[in-house]
């Protein structure tokens, strides 16, 4: 299996650690007790985070 097909293999896992129910769940509980933009801005910044890691894997892997 080549870097590149591992390397986003391994951001797919990531993703869907990232928006599974359990830990959407946490961050919406912290939300109660704290902040109303706590749920929102989790969510804006791990997709942010998912969409930069996917865009610099696959330009890395174009100049292998």
């Amino acid at each position: 299996m080549s870097d590149r097909r591992r390397h986003l293999l391994a951001l797919l896992t990531a993703a869907v650690m990232l928006f599974s129910h359990p830990v959407l769940q946490l961050v919406d509980a912290l939300a109660v007790a704290g902040p109303d933009w706590l749920l929102p801005a989790y969510l804006f910044a791990a997709w942010a985070a998912v969409i930069l890691a996917a865009a610099l894997a696959v330009e890395r892997g174009r100049r292998e």
